[in-house]
């Protein structure tokens, strides 16, 4: 039996789903299961709502998983294991050594593997035509069709990467694409699918991929379910990519001969409660995060709110997510953002790439004191940072050498006497314990010995697993697993393994857990979903930002795509496909919101470039003309003592210096 079950986003679906579920539980019988599947970061927040929604004390013949720890179990049952599985740092560090060694074959793409994001768009393209089903033999087809031009080189360049990469991976490891492949294979005849039904939610989109699943579970097991956002009378668009995925699986149980049905369901988010809408056009982002500290401060003093009832959402993540953190500390607000961190700017990333380019390249004086200041290559209860700024200027002064950091320090004995003797006993200690990891890394010829060399030099020698943050030491040995599991018995050079490390550091990240319950925290429209909270603050609704703007981030243009695969396939439409994507996110988010929207846009950037409102902004004003907020409170955004005297500062400055004052510096200054 196939179910759908929908709404528009406005609606909720929640009360009817539950309903079912509930009658669904009472007529299980024994053995059989009810599994509802949700994307990998929201199990616990759909746990949760489970429980409260069918007033259970617990989940027992009802299961949240995820695809992911589906595919686990299904695995495990079926008690297969041999194959070892490449995560996105393993094949970004595979495709490193592939270009590394073919860069003198490749046409176009030779002298970008050193160029920031390469590597990384190079695995997004491998993985978008894996997950639609484009092998090396269906891109060879592509090629040889194409007109010879850039396009043609480009195509030539991924097709011997693309087959370099295949081939080396073989059947020994698998990516997560083979995985999902693999997985299929072996859910035919798997009893956990075949006793369970399962049930869908939180998803607005499936790859082709992912509809194989999809067409498996509505073949294999006692019934699928699938709750989505969808609304067959609206013509924007919006619910396209619903509706077609509703559509293939109907064909899909047609064929199949299984009964489908369609519920339309849902009511409305807010019951019939009017909310309240503010709309802000701020002079510049840090005039616009200002005005949305001041708000925030304004809903939890006047409305008596609390942090968990207002969520934050800003697409700006390289400038004004990072002002606001500061900004919102000036008004006594500690705000968190809902990101996952890039582990290449943690100390522990930086001391490993140190360690390695100092084996290789040399005693460097910039290199050495850099891994000095990462504060874990000394015993900080020993070495306080004063020595560390006392030999650093030493080595400026006298431009040491590496020669000078081997033999010892002789320069500049007469200016500086018994210190000079301080400076060479830091320096033969420094040197010492270095030339123990340099000994061992150099005589290391294979990627598993130099990866082995590299560990228990930070973990027995440095301390590093009880010294770094957990997480980022996580991240590290991930990345060191990886590269032994790719890569173990391959010899490499050791500007090859610093190059991999590098790019396994840079695609490393790790996820931050909030503080607490209570906690203002800001997100993504993309990342962070929000359960329906009280106010929703939208930051950054600019054109380009709301929703984002074409990627830029591909080594296809749409255009090349659309003379690769034609104007109407999947593939050559996957811009707009996630821009769709995109929208329904903003909206369920705006849905989401309960009493009060605020939502702002800044009329330039930090440079004093003009820019556009988003459409989501004009539109919203154009429904809500009396929304727009009017700067009619000189001293609005000015709600907390410290932020003021940063103001009132800042005005003084200003007008010293000859400069026309706002009307907000001119209020602080009567």
């Amino acid at each position: 039996m196939l179910e759908l079950y929908y709404g528009s986003i406005d609606q909720d679906k929640d009360e009817a789903v539950y309903e079912a579920l509930s009658s669904e539980l009472r007529e299980l019988k024994a053995g059989e299961k009810i599994i509802v599947l949700v994307p990998d970061q929201f199990t616990l927040e759909q746990e949760k709502k489970l429980i409260k929604g069918l007033s259970l004390p617990g989940l027992m013949e009802l299961e949240v998983l995820s695809p992911t720890r589906l595919m686990s179990r299904v695995f495990s049952e079926s008690g297969y294991g041999d194959a070892r599985r490449i995560d996105s740092y393993g094949r970004e560090m595979l495709l490193t050594k592939i270009v590394f060694d073919k860069k003198d074959e490749l046409l176009v793409f030779g002298g970008s593997a050193e160029k920031k994001g390469f590597i990384k768009k190079l695995n997004d393209t491998i993985y978008e035509l894996k997950q639609y089903v484009v092998g090396p033999a269906e891109l060879a087809e592509i090629a040889d069709k194409t007109e010879e031009g850039l396009l043609k080189k480009k195509l030539s360049d991924l097709l011997l990467i693309y087959s370099e990469y295949e081939s080396y991976k073989g059947e020994i490891y698998l990516d997560g694409e083979d995985y999902l492949s693999l997985f299929l294979s072996k859910a035919r005849n798997s009893e956990l699918v075949k006793t369970s039904s399962f049930w869908l939610m939180g998803f607005d989109s499936f790859t082709p991929k992912n509809m194989e699943l999809l067409k498996l579970l509505l073949e294999r097991s006692r019934g699928l379910s699938l709750v989505m956002n969808y609304d067959a009378k609206d013509s924007s668009g919006i619910y396209d990519i619903s509706g077609s995925v509703f559509s293939e699986l109907e064909k899909s149980a047609r064929e199949r001969g299984i009964e489908c049905k369609r519920h339309e369901c849902g009511r409305d988010r807010r019951n019939g409660k009017d909310r309240s809408y503010k709309l802000f056009k701020a002079l510049n982002p840090e005039d616009e995060i200002r005005m949305a500290a001041a708000e925030v401060l304004s809903l939890l003093r006047d409305k008596k709110l609390r942090y968990r009832d207002i969520a934050l959402t800003c697409n700006d993540v390289s400038y004004r997510s990072r002002l606001a953190k500061r900004v919102f500390r000036e008004y006594g607000l500690e705000l968190f953002i809902d990101e996952r961190k890039s582990v290449i700017g943690d100390r522990a990333a930086a001391l490993c790439l140190y360690l390695t380019e100092l084996a290789r390249k040399g005693y460097r004086s910039d290199k050495l004191l850099g891994l000095l200041k990462t504060g874990l290559f000394l015993e900080e209860e020993k070495h306080s940072y004063r020595e560390i700024e006392r030999l650093e200027n030493y080595a400026i002064k006298y431009k040491l050498k590496a020669s000078d950091w081997k033999n010892g320090f002789t320069k500049g004995e007469f200016e500086y006497g018994e210190v000079l003797a301080e400076l060479e006993e830091l320096r033969s200690e420094i040197c010492e314990r270095l030339s123990v990891f340099e000994k061992s890394f150099k005589e290391s010829k294979s990627m598993k010995s130099r990866v082995s060399a590299l560990y228990y030099y930070l973990k027995d020698e440095l301390g590093l697993d009880r010294t770094a943050k957990k997480e980022s030491w996580e991240a590290v040995v991930s990345v060191l697993e990886q590269m032994d599991a790719v890569l173990g018995q391959e010899n490499v050079s050791m500007e090859l393994f610093e190059e991999i490390l590098e790019s396994g550091l840079k695609s490393a990240e790790f996820g931050v857990l909030p503080p607490g319950e209570d906690v203002l925290m800001m997100g993504t429209m993309q990342r962070s979903r929000f359960s329906e909270p009280k106010v929703l603050m939208v930051i950054a609704a600019n054109e380009g930002l709301l929703p984002f703007g074409d990627s830029a981030a591909n080594l296809l243009s749409e255009d090349e795509r659309k003379k690769m695969y034609g104007k109407d396939a999947p593939l050559a439409k996957l811009e707009s496909f996630r821009q769709k994507e995109e929208r329904i996110r903003i909206y369920e988010n705006i849905a989401e919101a309960g009493e009060y929207l605020y939502m702002s846009c800044a009329a330039s950037d930090q440079s004093g470039e003009k820019l556009n409102p988003s459409r989501i902004f004009s539109d919203l004003l154009k429904e809500h003309t009396d929304a727009l907020y009017e700067r009619d409170e000189p001293l609005k955004g000015m709600e907390s003592e410290k932020s003021s005297r940063i103001r009132l500062s800042g005005a003084l400055s200003r007008l010293r210096e000859g400069h026309k004052l706002s009307a907000e510096e001119n209020a602080l200054l009567r």
